[in-house]
């Protein structure tokens, strides 16, 4: 009988056998809600809350100012709904950027700090070296 190579050369020989112990635990409703964070946490997180509150006061200003201008009902609600969503999201992914710019701006300033600090602790040796040799 020749040799037959695996199909996939990177596997090795029972690569894909559960060997840690225990069963594969089945999917269900409830091990999919207790994974993960839940949904009444969710304001918890940053720029969740300010952004969720910014897209209601825009989804509400929209919506009734379509409904003062002569708007159906369900029209001013469909553009209430989509500003809401629309500015939410919109708001939400503009605070991330503010806070990612706002991390680096730290980073750098910490960084010059340590560097102003390795520069005047070399200073200060320099100068006791110098006093030293005299």
């Amino acid at each position: 009988i020749p040799y037959k190579p695996p199909e996939n050369a990177n596997m090795m020989a029972g690569g894909t056998q559960h060997t840690a112990g225990g069963e594969v635990p089945d999917v269900t409703l409830m091990n999919v809600l207790q994974a993960g964070t839940p949904i009444w946490e969710v304001h918890k997180r940053p720029c969740v809350r300010d952004s969720l509150l910014q897209g209601m006061i825009g989804g509400f200003a929209v919506g009734g100012g379509r409904l003062v201008f002569g708007a159906s009902v369900p029209k001013a609600a469909n553009w209430a709904v989509g500003t809401f969503c629309l500015s939410a999201g919109v708001l939400y992914q503009y605070c991330m950027y503010q806070r990612q710019a706002e991390k680096e701006g730290m980073m750098r300033a910490v960084e010059i700090l340590n560097k102003k600090q390795a520069e005047k602790q070399a200073r200060e040796e320099r100068k006791a070296k110098l006093r030293e040799e005299r």
